[in-house]
């Protein structure tokens, strides 16, 4: 065993003072990244225009048109607007009465906070918005609040505002959308 131990390390000894005789090092493989893409979506109600962003680099923008009254938040169910805040992806419904659809998560915290302060809605209906959120569920729609803002297809090439509040794109771009975007989504709706 000595014997070994002695002729391995004087080869090894040689090797290492030899450049051009030693061994070329072992190159790494490159590392394939296994982690999914973090998406965010930033809808821009005045510019009409829905941008996708994947691990913080813009990868496609979409022409969009919002509800009858797209001036100012959403408050209240049938007021014709487009909320605006923080919201994320919740539903994925591909049988949509609109092509296809991405369900948001509005009401939020900070829109059922907003009602509660202005006596729209009571407590009770304040704390169920929030066990939704806090079970990353769905909220309520049935409340004074409205519900049921979607992404969706059904057309933006008119540019005119037609929805009851949800953001409208044209189908083959919700279609690019819907394959993309998975639940969870956070999506930035500015004014």
């Amino acid at each position: 065993m000595r014997v070994f131990k002695w002729v391995f390390l004087s080869t090894y000894s040689f090797f290492s003072w030899v450049p051009f005789l030693a061994p070329s090092p072992v190159e790494a493989a490159p590392t394939v990244s296994t982690q999914k893409p973090t998406f965010k979506i930033f809808v821009h109600k005045a510019a009409r225009k829905l941008e996708v962003f994947s691990n913080g680099e813009k990868i496609h923008e979409f022409k969009v048109v919002l509800g009858t009254e797209p001036e100012g938040t959403k408050l209240r169910q049938g007021d014709g607007k487009t909320p605006e805040g923080v919201y994320f992806v919740r539903i994925k419904n591909a049988r949509s009465r609109f092509y296809l659809s991405l369900g948001l998560s509005y009401p939020e915290r900070h829109d059922a906070k907003r009602a509660l302060a202005e006596k729209q809605i009571t407590k009770a209906q304040h704390d169920k918005i929030l066990q939704a959120h806090d079970k990353k569920q769905q909220p309520p729609s049935h409340t004074p609040l409205g519900g049921e803002i979607f992404i969706h297809g059904g057309g933006a090439a008119e540019g005119n505002d037609w929805t009851l509040g949800c953001v409208a794109l044209d189908n083959p771009d919700m279609k690019v959308l819907f394959e993309k975007i998975p639940h969870g989504t956070e999506v930035e709706i500015l004014p």
